[in-house]
């Protein structure tokens, strides 16, 4: 019976190595994804961010235009 008993603990041994590695790497795949993540909306709000600028910029040069402060050159 002794012998069952220190097969047993071997398999429970591998068995838990093995857990640990699944779990490592599925933590790891999952701080992969999260920074994948986090790029993607870093690069979504500099994209807002750009699109407002240059709306902000059209709708100043259109209103300087209205308004008489620009004036274009006769070619």
């Amino acid at each position: 019976m002794s012998h069952q008993s220190t097969s047993q603990k071997g398999f429970a041994a591998i068995a838990a190595i093995f857990l640990i590695v699944v779990l490592a790497a599925l933590g790891g795949f999952m701080l992969t994804f999260s920074n994948a993540q986090h790029t993607t909306s870093a690069q979504d709000t500099q994209g807002t961010r750009a699109y407002w600028a240059a709306m902000a910029g059209l709708e100043w040069g259109m209103s300087s235009v209205v308004a008489g402060a620009i004036s274009c050159p006769a070619p």
